[in-house]
């Protein structure tokens, strides 16, 4: 079940992003985004006073190798901080935070074996680093699960330096591993607080409170990744649904009926719909959908069966009598290479078509010099 029909947060909206919404991810991501390119420039701008540390307290015959190992570390930050910029990635910047942080932790594990036969007292300088990273994870709105995963991989270069530093007491070691248990628990608690308040926010945002859907924006912003020029990588199929005589429901029934109206009618869309498809209340009693079905037959089918169950749907008045409605809707395909709004034009242009032909019917456009067809 997708989040956004729940309405509400709990421990297993947070665990695991499967029942996130794709829209939610897509705005996840983008958030998470600003921040990786923040702790990035943190580390990047960290990098040479850390490199400071090495001159002075590791030996001199392993520097040639630890300046290798600091300058892959360097590159490597480089190259995660130019692919955040790059648009076509932002659905991978929960897996470039998590490569952020584990960086720094494999560097850690290399000067821990690099260093094993010096028995070096002044690594306890780097000791430090498992825990920045740990601590680093609360920074972004990560899932349980993906906290977890980073969180594992640090405790287990942990329990490295344990090995690798037989001197120290057991009750040492111990006393370490509990302190990084600890700090990633209060890590994984942030994780979900922050999470699920963007959930919220994110809902608030972008959707609409009455039906659950997405809002106009939201589902513009979705499909244009922020760019209203931009034109489409995919064929889409576009459908433009709206309620027949529905300011007549309202008058007749009044604004309460006309609501349930709406979330009937809304969560008809839901049920009768691919769950790839974007649904959104476009605005008033207009409805937009999106879909990945690209034949024009297929996509007036669909349209018709909307148009079908629409048509035995039925709400409740005051009195207990039902209250139905009919449904136009206008069908178009949208094109690779053109943008949306020009492909939505053309489904507007269809449902008017829709309209004045005598309501609860599909068009379809054709895109030649009629405009629509029934």
């Amino acid at each position: 079940m997708d989040y956004f029909q729940r309405g509400s947060s709990s421990v297993t909206d947070t665990l695991s992003k499967r029942d996130h919404s794709l829209d939610f991810s897509y705005a996840r991501n983008q958030y998470l985004g600003s921040r990786l390119k923040t702790v990035c420039w943190i580390f990047l701008v960290l990098s040479p006073f850390w490199a400071l540390f090495d001159q002075f307290l590791l030996p001199q015959e392993i520097l040639p190798e630890v300046r290798v190992a600091r300058l892959v570390f360097f590159f490597c930050l480089v190259v995660i901080l130019m692919l955040t910029r790059w648009r076509a990635l932002v659905n991978y910047q929960v897996a470039l935070a998590i490569v952020l942080i584990l960086i720094p932790a494999c560097f850690y594990a290399f000067l821990l074996f690099i260093t094993n036969p010096y028995q070096l007292p002044n690594l306890a300088n780097y000791y430090f680093i498992p825990f920045l990273l740990v601590a680093t994870l609360s920074i972004f709105p990560f899932t349980l699960s993906e906290s977890l995963t980073a969180g594992f991989f640090i405790l287990m270069v942990q329990l490295y330096s344990c090995f690798n530093d037989p001197s120290a007491s057991i009750y040492f070691h111990l006393q370490e591993i509990w302190l990084l248990a600890a700090l990633l628990t209060v890590s994984i608690t942030a994780n979900h607080f922050h999470l699920s308040l963007l959930l919220r926010l994110y809902r608030q945002a972008t959707h609409d409170q009455l039906t659950g859907l997405m809002n106009r924006h939201a589902l513009l912003n979705l499909m244009t990744k922020g760019n209203e020029t931009a034109t489409l990588n995919d064929v889409y199929g576009i459908l433009l649904l709206d309620l027949d005589r529905f300011k007549k429901i309202n008058d007749d029934y009044g604004h309460a009926i006309g609501d349930k109206i709406l979330q009937a009618f809304a969560n008809l869309l839901k049920k009768h719909s691919q769950t790839t498809d974007y649904i959104a209340r476009y605005g008033g009693e207009e409805f937009l959908i999106i879909t990945k079905i690209s034949n024009s037959k297929r996509l007036k089918h669909a349209a018709e069966e909307i148009r079908k169950h629409t048509e035995t749907m039925t709400v409740s008045d005051l009195t207990g009598q039902p209250v139905g409605c009919t449904v136009s809707i206008g069908a178009s395909i949208a094109k690779q290479g053109e943008t949306l709004q020009t492909a939505i034009q053309r489904a507007d242009e269809a449902l008017y078509h829709a309209k004045r032909s005598g309501r609860n019917q599909v068009a379809l456009h054709t895109q030649n010099k009629n405009a629509a067809t029934k």
